[in-house]
């Protein structure tokens, strides 16, 4: 079967449709940032040939998508030729390669001949002193299939893995795959032993049994979403205006961090486990309008912080001078503001300052604070170091 090709121009025919539902991707299904591939390997390892005294390097099935959402589908089978790309090493030479499928569709003129197969292997040699620090390049219209070792006599082996469009996409299951993701394994494990909540624990056994095949967007958004679930915020708290509007904020960005399409792919498992280790880890929560007033220059909250607490200020707007409060009646402290940059990339100017607990018999905690301070431009969050025993 022929895989149908398409470019600027072409002039559709009936034959071009035929056999086209047997291709799950299309641009019209593909409405999520992630790209990368989606089947590679999976339990085989990199090929080569030797045809003459030619060494080609050799891909037979590949399917992924491009940083452009463009779908690769490639299998070599029937008629059509393994993808191959030729390279020469001499004595003990060793070459570092990364290898990129290309899609040669948009525009080309080379292609329009459907004939032609619409994919083809690349290469940019990397040097042996930048293999751990140079990230594999992002091209539109190429999917990067991984970083390669390449000798005359071996069988080409992977160094580092490529874009995945999921955890799964590459070597799963094999060895290497549960050595790659053991730590987002153990920063569950751990999140496991320190919770006692039946609610949380049922979302991590959700993660556990997903996170392998969940898009990398998905699961970058489960891994937030768990940690929004331990702040455990009452669901009348959670339908106040201000928190509504501040998770919708949080819920338009892209879950996939900026920082991740800097680094090599292989350090991906340890980005997500990182966010996880961090979750519950003296989480900042936001105290309800509700359950605090200004009253004569002075913040009443109607809570006590029983053992060491760090309290914050956050504020609406720009802050730039510093402030004495009083906290507790007992303590008089002079703090410096702050700037902060949120999940949405946005920027507060904060008070933070320690306490380390009220005095015993306290229902209440009372802050006087300058008197220009507007009860709506700031919010109050606290997080806890410990708790009083």
């Amino acid at each position: 079967m022929k895989q149908p090709i398409f470019y600027p121009g072409k002039q559709l025919n009936a034959i071009d449709l035929i056999n086209l539902e047997e291709y799950a991707f299309s641009r019209t299904n593909i409405v999520i940032p992630d790209h990368g591939v989606v089947l590679l390997y999976n339990g085989n390892s990199p090929e080569r040939m030797l045809i003459g005294k030619d060494t080609l390097f050799c891909v037979n099935e590949v399917t992924g998508i491009t940083p452009a959402g463009r779908p690769v589908q490639f299998k070599a089978q029937g008629g059509r030729l393994k993808l191959m790309l030729k390279y020469d090493c001499t004595g003990n030479e060793v070459l570092f390669w990364d290898i990129y499928v290309d899609d040669r569709h948009p525009g080309s003129e080379e292609t329009k001949n459907t004939e032609d197969e619409k994919y083809s292997l690349s290469q940019v040699p990397i040097g042996f002193e930048n293999l751990d620090s140079t990230p594999p390049k992002i091209e539109n219209d190429k999917l990067y299939i991984g970083r390669y070792k390449l000798t005359r006599d071996s069988h080409p082996e992977i160094i580092s893995p490529p874009h995945i469009y999921s955890l799964a996409s590459f070597n799963f299951p094999s060895q290497k795959w549960q050595e790659w993701t053991f730590p987002i394994r153990e920063a569950l494990r751990k999140l496991v032993a320190k919770t006692a909540n039946d609610n949380l624990e049922f979302f991590i056994k959700h993660i556990i049994y997903n996170y392998p095949f969940w898009p990398l967007s998905q699961l970058f958004r489960a891994c937030y979403q768990l940690a929004w679930l331990f702040e455990d915020k009452k669901a009348l708290e959670l339908l106040e205006e201000g928190e509504m509007e501040k998770l919708s904020d949080e819920l338009r960005i892209n879950p996939l961090p900026d920082s991740l399409m800097g680094i090599p792919p292989k350090d991906i498992p340890n980005v997500i486990a990182e966010i996880l280790k961090n979750t519950g880890s003296n989480t900042w929560k936001q105290i309800p309008r509700g359950e605090y007033d200004l009253i004569d220059g002075a913040l009443i909250i109607k809570r006590a912080f029983q053992g060491k607490h760090n309290i914050k200020f956050k504020f609406k707007t720009p802050q730039t001078e510093p402030v004495a409060i009083v906290a507790d009646g007992a303590y008089w402290l002079q703090i410096e503001p702050h700037e902060e940059v949120e999940k949405n990339n946005q920027t507060t100017d904060n008070y933070e300052f320690p306490f380390p607990g009220s005095q015993e018999g306290n229902t209440t905690f009372s802050v006087v604070v300058p008197h220009y301070w507007i009860i709506n431009e700031f919010s109050i969050w606290f997080r806890t170091i410990y708790d009083k025993p």
